[in-house]
């Protein structure tokens, strides 16, 4: 999946600090006929899997039913490298995540609430707390299962 296979990192701790850090996961969904359809979302990684938060309706919800394999990115641009002597040798160093994923929307209350929390606690240090009811019926929590994913750092 690495075409330059010297920045591919295999450092699971390294991996996780990444997917932990990192604010906004691009989805890119199949469009039958069309142009993929990419959007940017919040998320959350956990063993395997992303959590992403959503409204039950929209435009990507009857996509991933019709079509739940999906790709995503996940990226970190951390500086430009200048190099006066040789500017072909200018490049950005960064961190990032490409993969392919298999899409589940998560209907039960209890696993809505586990997801949301564990997005809640990335993205707001809050502490867990009870969903009512009313509330997790008006979400989705789009679950993705990681089938391939490939992380690539340029630190330099």
């Amino acid at each position: 999946m690495i075409r330059r296979a010297e920045k591919e990192c295999n450092d699971p701790a390294m991996l996780a600090e990444f997917l932990n850090k990192a604010q906004v996961l691009h989805l890119a969904i199949t469009v039958p006929g069309d142009a993929p359809y990419v959007l940017p979302l919040n998320f959350v990684y956990d063993n395997g899997y992303f959590y992403i938060h959503s409204a039950v309706e929209g435009r990507k919800i009857p996509l991933l039913q019709e079509n739940p394999v999906v790709g995503f990115a996940v990226s970190e641009h951390l500086r430009i490298h200048v190099s006066e002597d040789n500017p072909c040798a200018t490049g950005t160093r960064y961190k990032s995540v490409v993969g392919r994923a298999e899409v589940s929307l998560l209907e039960d209350g209890g696993s809505k609430s586990t997801a949301l929390n564990l997005l809640m606690a990335k993205y707001t240090n809050l502490p867990s707390v009870e969903y009512k009811e009313k509330v997790l019926r008006k979400l989705l929590i789009i679950k993705l299962k990681v089938m391939e994913m490939a992380f690539k750092a340029d630190l330099r």
